[in-house]
């Protein structure tokens, strides 16, 4: 008989209740609006709201305020991030890999511009398009640029990637608003010859470099009475005998025959002040009376004339402005030489560029005085080294230049329309020149080694490498090797069994 044994009486152990509860975290919502946000499945959250933003499209920020801002995970809130950057001129792409989660997420200070035929290896940052148009149209410069930016402790682009962008997508921009701009000026003109009006024309030519070594030379033909510029010319001095001091005449003739084919003749030109025939004559008629201080035929008056009606004062009378003003030449001669400093030397690409922004510069300046847009808000003085006084000069509110984003919106537009990317472009016709220049070599190279081929010059210098009789051995595969050392080793084994067999005979 087996005794009867009660269970253990269980023992259960309750952590040890604190005198202070821990506090539950505290709803944003009431129990009662929760559950009717979860029983609305239209209920959206109210949007964000964001005070005092500021106006500018792109924010400086400090690296280490950047860092601190990226190492912080997004998910799980307590791990912190690796990260890995790539750098394409102004803009980054940040790669970030949580050390806990493992959570990996690409961040970007500046959006890609794509192409039509859009990739993930497409590497174009706004912000770089958005910096070489600012610094080109506002006559900058790449070197100030790099040279301020550095100062600062900014990153800033390469001289090869400000000029291939400037190249690429900036100058068709700029083109393409100069032609639009220029063609509704062509029409003006046209619809007042039309008319019956008479244009009256004046030019200035502005040389390339200071002295008599100017290599280019840039000369404008403007409206006379709007001071509008109608045409431009670009020469060098290769096109008139490598002579500097013919470069302005030679343009000249050169703009009037272009200027007259798109205004459909010369029957609408009125008069050419640079073109030497147009004389102001004098609208007044001989003075009254005999002055007592200077007779009319006196000694006085005779030298006088001797002195001032000289040959090259003559010369001289011809060449007066029709409104007996050339600041508008002179002004525009040095608006251009903003854009296209006199200390830097440019190609016939990179003046033709420049000079379709001074013609846009002062198209707006022009228009926007004439319609009212920029009234005049001031005087301002400054001494006259010609006529030795003070002269008062309206100041007129500032432009804002438009053009210059129509021309920046045209550069995305330029990026947008293409089929690829020029790196692909350049790529493509790399390896199709490759390509060619193998198929030349492969159809011009002998099939006969002729006695000038180097191949044939080569020598084996090692006596092993060379057989008595001059042939050389071919290299052998590992089971011919194996196959060659088995009868190697067969005919030592034959020639010591002959030697055994004569000893024997012995």
């Amino acid at each position: 008989m087996v005794p009867f044994t009660p269970p253990s009486t269980p023992h259960f152990s309750f952590p040890p209740i604190e005198s202070t509860p821990l506090r539950r975290p505290r709803s944003t919502t009431r129990p009662a609006m929760t559950r009717d946000v979860d029983d609305d499945p239209t209920w959206t959250p109210p949007p964000s709201t964001t005070l005092n933003e500021p106006d500018s499209e792109y924010l400086l920020v400090s690296k280490e305020s950047l860092m601190d801002l990226l190492r912080h995970c997004t998910v799980c809130k307590k791990g912190t991030n690796n990260l890995s950057f790539r750098m394409d001129g102004l803009g980054f792409t940040c790669t970030r890999v949580c050390n806990l989660c493992g959570m990996r997420s690409p961040w970007e200070n500046s959006k890609t511009l794509h192409t039509a035929n859009r990739s993930g290896k497409e590497r174009l940052p706004k912000i770089n398009v958005d910096i070489v148009a600012g610094t080109a149209l506002t006559a900058t410069g790449g070197t100030k640029l790099r040279q301020n930016m550095m100062m600062s402790g900014i990153h800033s682009l390469s001289t090869t990637t400000f000029n291939r962008i400037k190249r690429l997508y900036l100058a068709p921009a700029i083109e393409k608003e100069f032609e639009k701009v220029q063609g509704g000026i062509i029409d003006a003109v046209r619809a007042r010859i039309e008319q019956g009006e008479k244009v009256h024309l004046s030019g200035d030519g502005c040389f390339d470099t200071r002295g008599y070594s100017a290599a280019w030379c840039r000369y404008f033909i403007l409206d006379a009475e709007t001071s509008e510029v109608l045409h431009h010319i670009i020469i060098h001095k290769s096109e008139t005998g490598n002579s500097s001091g013919k470069m302005e005449v030679a343009a000249l003739e050169k703009g009037l025959h272009e200027l007259s084919e798109m205004l459909g003749g010369v029957d609408g030109i009125g008069s050419i002040d640079a073109s030497f025939k147009h004389i102001k004559g004098c609208e007044h008629g001989p003075p009254s009376v005999n002055y007592i201080f200077m007779p009319r035929d006196g000694k006085i008056v005779n030298r006088l004339v001797q002195k001032v009606f000289t040959e090259r004062n003559i010369e001289d009378i011809k060449r007066v402005s029709h409104r007996l003003n050339t600041s508008p030449c002179e002004s525009i001669n040095a608006l251009a030489c903003r854009y296209a400093p006199k200390d830097s030397y440019f190609s016939r690409s990179g003046h033709e560029m420049r000079t379709q922004e001074t013609m846009l510069h002062w198209k707006h300046l022009k228009h926007t005085a004439a319609d009212g847009t920029r009234p005049v808000v001031g005087r301002k003085s400054y001494v006259n080294p010609t006529h030795k006084n003070v002269v008062w000069r309206n100041v007129r509110k500032a432009a804002t230049h438009s053009w210059r984003d129509n021309v920046k919106q045209l550069a995305y537009e330029v990026r947008k329309n293409m089929t690829e990317t020029p790196y692909a472009t350049e790529k493509k016709e790399r390896n199709a020149i490759a390509e060619r220049k193998s198929e030349i070599d492969r159809l011009t190279r002998p099939l006969v080694p002729s006695n000038a081929d180097p191949n044939l010059d080569e020598e084996y210098s090692s006596d092993e490498d060379e057989e008595v009789d001059g042939r050389v051995d071919c290299p052998l595969d590992p089971l011919d090797k194996h196959l060659s050392f088995v009868d190697d080793y067969n005919l030592e084994q034959t020639d010591i069994e002959d030697e055994d067999e004569d000893e024997e005979e012995e």
